[in-house]
């Protein structure tokens, strides 16, 4: 029986894993995630120009060509590299560490709960700053203020300060690790 058969894989490789599913996933589905934001918050300044999906879509690449689909996804994928590398890896770290015998890889539904339940509030809480960015670099084209990274960060700094990195952060210590402690069950 080859005795490292049940040892943790290497982090690197677990966030490896991360940072590329992350990557693919997010870039594939950010165009449907840009119309999604700019629903949330069209009302918000005064005009309803987004009136389906397929009109939201026509309309960003009448008025910004197919780089208006994926504005904000640089910023994304800056978010989702360390996000979802220290989901995977966190995820994994600490299953591992709730294994009491090493022979044996099946974890009980609360100690899989459990070690979802603390990936989920881990890699957020380092995380979320990258998402406020992003978030702000989705609405660049709205706000008409972020429309680089560093511009972003100094705005943010300058106007909110620290604090302002973590606005919402909140419910995201609430609802995460629920979230990823119920995914971690089933998957």
């Amino acid at each position: 029986m080859n005795k490292n058969k049940n040892k943790i894989l290497n982090p690197f490789i677990l966030a490896s894993c991360g940072a590329i599913s992350g990557i693919l996933t997010k870039t594939i589905v950010v165009p449907l995630e840009r119309v999604k934001l700019l629903y949330q918050v069209q009302g918000y300044y005064g005009t309803m120009k987004y009136l389906s999906i397929s009109q939201s879509i026509i309309k960003i690449l009448k008025d910004d060509g197919i780089k208006g689909l994926y504005y904000g996804n640089y910023a994304k994928i800056i978010r989702i590299l360390p996000a979802y590398s220290l989901k995977f890896m966190f995820n994994d770290i600490y299953k591992y560490l709730f294994i009491k015998d090493q022979q044996k890889v099946n974890i009980s539904f609360k100690h899989l709960f459990f070690t979802g339940m603390l990936s989920g509030l881990s890699q957020p809480t380092i995380t979320y700053p990258l998402e406020t960015i992003r978030t702000r670099m989705s609405l660049d084209k709205i706000m008409g203020r972020n429309n680089s990274i560093s511009k972003c960060i100094k705005n943010t700094l300058k106007k909110n300060g620290i604090k302002g990195f973590y606005q919402g952060y909140i419910i995201t210590f609430f609802s995460t690790p629920l979230y990823v402690g119920v995914i971690n069950v089933f998957i």
